[in-house]
């Protein structure tokens, strides 16, 4: 019965992708990945990033396996007056399952940011980019090869070993950020991603991707007296038929103080979050941050009826980032 149950939710998950963008529980890491506006929109001169999530690790002999990776840097800080541009590569790889169902996304987003004030920031930002998708036919079973009591695969199956394709693909967004007069912070970013409906099918119809609208948004609350930051988050997704929210926050625990000029690049931290998604999914974060690298991990735990499946075992990623800041050049809203 439990490989019956997986089978099914497998079934959907698979159908459902063709239309929903892979998700990341440590997005916060990389706010540039769902939103094009906070690309090298922080005061890094150059970051980079990867990331790697794995599903259905405890049901599939092949786990879903999601990669993303993403390099952003500043560009004409010295020669602006009042803002710079951003630049930044990212690429994403999703390999679903033992049918070999690979999609790789990849895209050059380019992003402007003013200083509206002080101590605020505004910043518009676009990516174009690419999607590939391939499928090998040759890791699965078809109605030919159904001799009447198993599938045979040593038979034909009359279908091309490979089908692939390539199309264009473009998202744009808009995100503030703020400081205030104890060195807490606070973002919002609103994003639309697939403005184009990129038709990603491996026959000959249609079947575009559907728009994926974005709000994130996060704060840093620093007090002082308790060495220690709060930090609350939310996100909420919406891509065609799929909605959801995601709520919740860490602690990060100031090991060593940083200087008030810089903020908190210089920090060396200890975080612990929590968040809960509207689809019944917890995640737990823990992460370090020692000067310009951090690196952490998420355990996703399900809640709902995908746990007698899964046990509590949903997902498991793991991420390191590198930020690097040139002292010359700081100013403090960065």
């Amino acid at each position: 019965m439990k490989k019956i149950i997986a089978a099914l939710a497998i079934g959907i998950t698979v159908s459902a992708q063709a239309q929903q963008d892979p998700y990341f529980s440590l997005w916060q890491q990389a706010p540039s990945l769902l939103n094009p506006a906070a690309t090298a929109a922080t005061r890094q001169d150059y970051s980079f990033f990867i990331n790697n999530r794995t599903q259905w690790l405890t049901t599939l002999a092949s786990p879903f396996i999601t990669s993303s990776f993403a390099g952003e840097t500043r560009l004409g800080q010295n020669t602006l007056a009042s803002g710079w541009f951003g630049a930044g590569l990212q690429a994403t790889h999703d390999d679903v399952g033992s049918a070999r169902l690979t999609s790789v996304s990849a895209s050059v987003p380019i992003s402007y940011t003013m200083e509206v004030s002080r101590n605020s920031l505004f910043s518009l930002g676009m990516r174009p980019g690419f999607i590939n998708r391939t499928a090998n036919n040759s890791f699965q079973t078809w109605d030919n090869q159904w001799n009447g009591i198993a599938f045979d695969n040593t038979q034909p199956t009359y279908e091309p070993s490979n089908r692939k394709f390539t199309t264009f693909d473009f998202g744009a967004g808009v995100y503030y950020q703020t400081l205030t007069r104890n060195d807490s912070r606070f973002n919002i970013g609103l994003s639309m991603n697939h403005i184009n409906r990129p038709n990603v099918t491996h026959r000959e119809i249609i079947n575009e991707l559907y728009p994926q609208y974005l709000l994130h948004t996060e704060a840093n609350i620093r007090l002082r007296k308790y060495r220690f930051l709060l930090s609350p988050r939310l996100v909420m997704f919406k891509q065609g038929p799929i909605n959801f929210i995601q709520g919740g926050g860490s602690i990060d625990l100031i090991l060593k103080e940083g200087s008030r000029r810089t903020i908190f690049v210089q920090d060396r931290l200890m975080s612990f979050g929590l968040y809960y998604r509207n689809t019944g999914l917890l995640s737990a974060t823990f992460g370090m941050t020692l000067e310009n690298f951090s690196f952490g991990l998420a355990y996703d735990a399900p809640l709902s009826t995908s746990r007698h499946v899964t046990g509590l075992f949903g997902a498991a990623e793991l991420y390191f980032k590198y930020a690097f800041v040139n002292g010359d050049r700081r100013r403090k809203i960065r």
